[in-house]
């Protein structure tokens, strides 16, 4: 079995992108027109659909996954460096009372 990778392989994202593209321009033309019937229910939920697919994969494509991870993990640190440095000084605090 193929595990994916943890981290979205930025070419295979920007391929995902470009063929997402050709569909849409393929095959919009050809759907049916938008009304109120099946037809035009199912045009208007493919079409979303297919707008959802190419977002996504051009989020990635473009990296802005990779950026808002990164800050997390700055926020992550921050943060482990201010309990640990509060910690230094609560046992610091404690051996100079003593």
């Amino acid at each position: 079995m193929i595990r994916p990778s943890r981290t979205p392989n930025r070419a295979l994202s920007a391929t995902y992108v470009l063929l997402s593209t050709g569909i849409m321009v393929i095959a919009v033309p050809r759907l049916p027109r938008l009304s109120v019937n099946t037809g035009g229910v199912f045009a208007i939920c493919w079409i979303a659909f297919a707008l959802a697919v190419l977002a996504a994969n051009l989020w990635f494509a473009v990296g802005a996954d990779r950026e808002r991870r990164a800050l997390m993990m700055t926020d992550a640190s921050r943060k482990r460096r201010t309990v640990s440095h509060d910690r230094d000084h609560q046992t610091t605090g404690e051996r100079l009372a003593r």
